[in-house]
């Protein structure tokens, strides 16, 4: 069964809100770090071929969670969101309303670009 299904109903655009959820419910379905990573390379694929916007939540920021299960959904949804900014044409993490491009953090990093 695919993970991804709905991805293929939309030709031009496709909006994924979210892709918190989405990691979420691989990990209740019982899949592991290397596997979601996996699934989230067979999405990001499937997804380059249109014009996407992907929403995901911001879980590394905050203090280190107290169980296992937390802390893997934690490292699984960082891996997930690394996955998809590195092929992302922009990347924008918006906090109180305000967007900050992170798009072109590398190059202010002094990071050779990939």
């Amino acid at each position: 069964m695919e993970d991804h299904r709905g991805a293929r109903r939309c030709r031009r655009r496709s909006p994924l809100d979210c892709l918190t959820l989405w990691v979420s419910n691989l990990l209740e379905a019982g899949r592991g770090g290397a596997d979601i990573d996996e699934a989230t390379r067979s999405l990001l694929a499937e997804l380059a071929t249109r014009r996407a916007v992907v929403v995901s939540n911001e879980v590394g920021l905050g203090i280190v969670p107290d169980n296992e299960l937390s802390r893997t959904f934690r490292d699984a949804l960082g891996a997930a969101n690394t996955i998809f900014a590195a092929r992302a044409a922009r990347t924008v993490l918006i906090v109180a309303g305000r967007g900050l491009d992170l798009t072109g953090v590398d190059g202010l990093l002094g990071l050779p670009p990939d």
